[in-house]
């Protein structure tokens, strides 16, 4: 060890001189630093020019000792220095070396800091235990207290500079965020700490426009007007639907909307408290609603946004506009939309209130039609897991069809979810009426108690009610009298109507108000706090206006005259009150004279009304039938009062003269809107009778040319199918008389019933009837809970034979589904036997699992390998999020292949009921795989047996490339040990770095750790990865999908460096010892790596946070480094800053594509691993060699690179040819779909 000392000093004074020392240096340092010298490292032989050295050396080791605060060792330095040529003697030794040692000591004594110094650090073991244990016990509070404060100075920093137009990205995410977790769970407000899921509670809704026939989904009505006026019923999903668009823009991997522009949305009875109307204060508002969601003073980011048309208007609620400033805020918004006319825009309002004011201003208004029994059963389906084991589904879809009147409530999503949360958490039994559910649900909801802490009830429910009845009656009238939203109370209000109630009650009002307000809100969630509770809403318009009906249920005539000063704002109110106890003829009287369609909703609720009333407005409106061809709310009221279950003359007059209508010859649009009207009674009996109308007219109509009459058998279709599962077994009778519409018609109605009805036809005598069956069945078998229906389906003998491809169902077989296969089967043979000529004009979505069989095994076509065409296909399939412009592109590809001799015209057809990125996989397979067959699609979800990823073979090539990496960071190492002391050593850490940011990316993966795609794109091909990457960027403006993965191990990386290096730095150079020359360049390697991590992050941090100060702070060590002459050094800073732009550039293209991605070029090194392990590698293997004086040096570095990488070459091929042999061409093309 001695030896190796000396020569290692000698070794580091003459810098390298001889280069044999370097093997020796290599097996030496682990072991050095590992034994942790302590002691310094001292000449036996120094080498001084003349006497003057000589004595400045001896002082020398008296400084290191004064400084070190070693006792003065006189004996060690004239054993070191007592053989010199220049005549010194051991006593002059001695006496130069104490007296600098106490000239030295004496200097550093008189120190002030030092004796500080001393003193702070003397017992500081003991101070720093104590403190440890002070702050373990206080530990929760002091971090709670740390991340609050962190929090709120965080919070306040963002406040300041959030509406700089620098900040707006970080403003924007937290923006995203914010709606985000608002609107990702919906909250019951009866049960709130049991929300459900957003994702899983929304039903895609259906608008229609003008005409019945002309339904289209919500989503493809947004995509394709970019101005929409939506109205709808009271709780039918227009304020839903607009949070859920907020919410699936929020989350990105779902967007419904376009990433071009950024939602608002603004509930309009806010609009109620402007004092003046016009356009700065209703931007004033949108910056109050940006505020809202953690945008703070976003004022300049709108006024941007709306001049550039990017930012979407979410305008909900017009009906909860006060009357009094209704025209005015109408105005309002019309003025905005004139003048930023690039913007779109949805507005949504109840169509009884909605009266065409827009329609100028908008593309389209379309209204939200009722949910259909589809719709019902997907929405309940989420309440399933909540249900007792003694009920369903099924046995609650039962019994709403036995009710009319709750089926029609059921129709709308928040009376449906009322109904579900009863049905699901209460012995609740579903009532007849609207009046008895609404009674019956109110007495439920107020008697809840706090299960969760099993805490009583306080107050009577009864109590609790008159409170609610009091607040909505107030709530009813503010928006009346005072130009104030009918819905929100405030808080002051709430407590002053509270206490002026409860007196009456015999309760406490000092001490009993705010408690019975609470009960209220936390139990039964009729009344909600909004605003951070400034102000209270009841939890929707509908039970505000029943419990205002409840108040005003003695005062007949107050509600008649409030009914006639504001109709709007009574209308729900007075139908409401019909349905309570007693005789309703007076009020129902004088609400026919001021509103006739009122009056005529009103019998259907009433219990008690006089029959020569009832006839006279049956009378009036029997003569108006016509108009319910276009009047959807008139068509409803025929039916709620024909579906009246209760004996009286009254439903039986109505329901028996639309029958009459249907079945005599009294013209065309009065059958159409009799058939119309029935379909809106829910009664068994009317889809029969609408069934045996058309079984009549069938003929009649086909030997006319009457398009009128056409035009009747088909809305009697169209009835039917409104009518859901009630009609479904009519339908199947009609479809038995070999006419496909009505396949086609059970189909719309998509629900189990209809699959199970759907079946036969698969065997039916005429293969037309059959091939339509199929189709039918295909697009139904999406939906598990008809797939699961049909697995108890029971099949004649002749049809269990069916076992021709027994095959197709076999990966998603159990012992509980044999008719499912069998029927599975029948369907693939039906769609491949369909002629072309007979396939849909109209393709459906169909499923999946059977069409990937028949595409790819049963009907197979050869496609060859385009090289151009792989890889923009690649490039595709790699994109996580599906935008428009990303969907356009793969169906070009798509159609690129369709558009060739390769396939036919019936496979292209079929291929297209895929889902546009299912499409592009499969042809990508067919393309670049083996032929799949039949094992391969039995073996779908099997584990193949071999994997190249953990077989031995892989492994070997990772050891490879890590021994190579190992030996080119030596080589750098050694490059920076030459000239320690060298500013210009940073630009040795960029290759470190490099090779340290792939090996992270390497383990960290994106979908798995270790995958050899990864390995071969950012290793040994990535120069190739990137030229082929970046152009797919600047071309088609598709963003690979590993560069998130490189953007995040370069941070990782720049910060472990920057970690390591000031760590390393700071206690191997000075801490342990400044004197051992081995850890002292140790220090300098740590250095040299700290600097590299820290301006590495300056360039990263550029883009990710989107502040230029780290550019800034970059520019200022360039330049100090310039003026040190480390014009390396200095450029290397300068480097690490733009390459770390480059990848975030690269990165940021995700979401932002402008001319800033074309920076994404500086990302270049990072792809650079292969050639700096080649280089440094054999500059290490040559420098071995020469030290060991081998000749031949170049030529046995060639040999060994060329064993290298024909070994690896071999060991990749082989594993991957194996691995193609035993893999599955098909393997995870369902990822996603099912």
């Amino acid at each position: 060890m001695i030896k190796f000392v000396r020569l290692w000093e000698k070794f580091s004074r003459k810098r390298f001189k001889t280069r044999r020392l370097v093997s020796v240096f290599v097996l030496s340092l682990a072991i050095s630093v590992w034994l942790g010298l302590a002691s310094p490292i001292y000449s036996q032989n120094p080498q001084n020019s003349d006497r003057e050295a000589l004595i400045e050396d001896i002082k020398e080791f008296a400084n290191r000792h004064v400084q070190n605060e070693k006792a003065m060792d006189t004996s060690l330095v004239i054993k070191l220095y007592e053989t010199n040529a220049f005549g010194l003697t051991a006593p002059e030794i001695a006496n130069i070396y104490e007296d600098e040692y106490t000239r030295l000591k004496e200097i550093k004594d008189a120190d002030v800091w030092e004796k500080i110094n001393d003193n702070l650090f003397n017992g500081l073991g003991w101070s720093i235990a104590l403190i440890v244990g002070i702050l373990f016990f206080l530990k929760e509070k002091l971090t709670n207290w740390i991340e609050n404060l962190y929090s709120k100075t965080g919070d306040w920093l963002y406040n300041q500079v959030s509406g700089l137009k620098f900040f707006w990205s970080v403003s924007l995410k937290r923006y995203r965020g914010s709606l985000f977790n608002k609107y990702q769970q919906l909250k019951i407000p009866f049960r709130p700490n049991r929300p459900l899921e957003m994702k899983d509670i929304f039903v895609p809704l259906k608008v229609s426009g003008k005409s019945d026939n002309s339904q289209i989904d919500a989503f493809d009505a947004i995509s394709k007007y970019p101005r929409l006026m939506i109205k709808g019923s009271p709780g039918s999903g227009k304020s839903m639907l607009l949070k859920y668009l907020a919410f699936s823009w929020a989350d990105e991997k779902s967007s419904k909307i376009s990433t071009n522009f950024t939602p608002v949305l603004l509930e309009l009875n806010r609009l109620n408290e402007l004092e003046k109307f016009d356009i700065d204060n209703l931007q004033t508002k949108l910056v109050e609603a940006f505020k809202r969601e953690d945008f703070p003073e976003a004022k300049n980011f709108i006024g941007q946004a709306l001049d550039n048309g990017n930012l979407m208007l979410l305008l909900d609620g017009l009906d909860e506009v006060n009357s009094n400033v209704r025209d005015r805020v109408i105005n309002l918004i019309k003025d905005l939309l004139d003048t930023y006319e690039q913007c779109p825009v949805i507005i949504t309002c109840r169509s009884a209130v909605y009266h065409n004011e827009f329609n100028n201003c908008v593309d389209q208004t379309l209204e939200i039609v009722e949910f259909s029994d589809r719709q019902i059963r997907n929405f309940l389906k989420v309440w399933e897991p909540e249900l007792p084991p003694e009920k369903s589904i099924n046995q609650l879809i039962s019994t709403l069809r036995d009710r009319p009147q709750i089926i029609t409530l059921a129709r709308n999503p928040l009376l449906l979810t009322i109904i579900a949360y009863l049905y699901a958490d209460k012995q609740f039994i579903l009532p007849h009426s609207r009046a008895a559910f609404y009674e019956e649900a109110v007495t439920h909801l107020l008697k809840l108690r706090d299960e969760e802490r099993q805490i009583p009830n306080q107050f009577e429910a009864i109590h609790k009610r008159r409170v609610l009845q009091k607040l909505a009656l107030f709530a009813q009238d503010n928006a009346s009298l005072q130009e104030r939203d009918r819905r929100n109370i405030e808080y002051e209000q709430v407590v002053e109507q509270i206490r002026a109630l409860l007196p009456s009650l015999n309760l406490n009002p000092e001490q009993e108000t705010k408690a019975i307000l609470a009960e209220i809100v936390d139990r039964s969630g009729l009344l909600l706090p909004i605003d951070g509770g400034q102000r209270y809403q009841f939890s929707h318009l509908t039970l505000q206006e029943y419990f205002a009906a409840e108040a005003l249920s003695n005062q007949e005539e107050e509600l008649v005259n409030r009914f006639k000063q504001d109709s709007v704002t009574w209308r729900e109110t007075v139908k409401l009150w019909c349905g309570l106890t007693g005789d309703k003829t007076p009020l129902i009287k004088q609400v026919h004279q001021h509103d006739a369609l009122t009056g005529f909703e009103c019998l259907a609720d009433a219990k008690e009304v006089e029959q020569t009333l009832a006839d006279e407005i049956i009378d009036y409106y029997k003569q108006q039938l016509e108009k319910v061809i276009v009047d959807d709310d008139l068509a409803k009221a025929f039916g709620a009062v024909a579906a009246d279950l209760r004996e009286n003359s009254r439903r039986k007059s109505v329901f028996d003269f639309l029958e009459t209508v249907l079945n005599d010859n009294s013209g065309p649009s009065k059958q159409q809107a009799s058939a119309k009207a029935l379909s809106f009674t829910n009664l068994p009996q009317a889809a029969k009778i609408l069934a045996q109308e058309y079984k009549r007219k069938q003929e009649y109509c086909e030997n006319l040319v009457d398009q009128d009459h056409k035009n009747c058998l088909e809305n009697i279709r169209e009835s039917l199918v409104r009518m859901g599962d009630l009609a479904v077994p009519q339908l199947a009778i009609l479809a038995e008389k070999e006419d496909i519409k009505f396949i086609q018609d059970l189909t719309k109605i998509a629900t189990p019933d209809a699959s199970i009805a759907l079946v036969p036809f698969l065997w039916h005598p005429d293969e037309s009837i059959c091939f339509s069956a199929a189709w039918s069945l295909a697009e139904l078998f999406i939906q598990n809970d008809n797939t699961e229906a049909l697995k108890d389906i029971e099949l004649t003998a002749e049809q269990k034979n069916e076992k021709d491809l027994d095959w197709i169902w076999q990966p998603f077989n159990d012992s509980s589904s044999k008719s499912l296969s069998i029927i599975a089967c029948r369907i693939v043979d039906m769609l491949d036997r369909t002629p072309t000529e007979l396939m849909p004009n109209s393709l459906p979505q169909l499923d999946p699992r059977l069409i990937i069989p028949l595409l790819s095994i049963h009907d197979p076509i050869n496609i060859p390998s385009d090289p151009e065409w792989n890889s923009l296909t690649d490039s595709l399939l790699e994109q996580q999020k599906q935008t428009p412009e990303i969907e356009e592109k793969i169906n070009e590809q798509v159609n690129h292949i369709l558009g060739t001799p390769f396939s036919s015209a019936s496979w292209s057809k079929i291929l297209s009921t895929l889902k546009p990125r299912l499409q592009l996989d499969l042809i990508n397979r067919f393309a670049n795989q083996r032929r799949p067959n039949i094992s391969d699609w039995r073996n779908l979800f099997l584990e193949i047996e071999y994997q190249f990823k953990s077989s031995y073979h892989y492994r070997l090539v990772l050891a490879m490339g890590i021994i190579a990496s190992i030996m080119a960071i030596a080589e750098i190492v050694l490059l920076v040990l030459r000239q320690p002391d060298n500013w210009n050593n940073v630009a040795w850490g960029f290759p470190i770095y490099v090779l340290f940011v792939f090996w992270v990316s390497f383990w960290k993966g994106i979908e798995e750790r270790l995958k050899p795609s990864t390995f071969l794109q950012l290793g040994l091909f990535g120069i190739l990865t990137f030229g082929t990457k970046i152009q797919r960027l600047f071309k088609d403006n598709l963003v690979w999908a590993e560069i998130s993965l490189v953007n995040e191990s370069a941070f990782a990386t720049s910060f472990g460096f920057y970690t390591f290096g000031f760590f390393g730095a700071f206690i191997t150079g000075y801490v342990i010892s400044s004197s051992s020359i081995v850890l002292a360049n140790v220090a300098n390697v740590a250095g040299v790596i700290g600097a590299t991590g820290m301006f590495a992050i300056f360039g990263l941090s550029t883009i990710k946070d989107n502040t230029f100060w780290s550019l800034f702070v970059s520019a200022l060590f360039a330049a100090a480094l310039y003026l040190e002459s480390a014009l390396a050094a200095s450029f290397v800073v300068v480097v690490f800053s733009l390459i770390g732009i480059g990848i975030g550039v690269w990165d940021r293209a995700k979401t932002k594509k402008d001319w800033i991605r074309f920076l994404a070029i500086l990302a270049f090194p990072y792809f650079c691993w292969f050639p700096i392990v080649v280089v440094f590698s054999t500059r290490f293997m040559l420098r071995f060699l020469t030290l060991q004086s081998i000749s031949l040096n170049w030529l046995i570095i060639l040999g060994t690179w060329f064993i290298v990488l024909g070994t690896c070459t071999t060991l990749w091929r082989y594993g991957q040819d194996r691995e193609r042999k035993a893999s599955n061409p098909l393997k995870g093309i369902l990822d996603g779909y099912i």
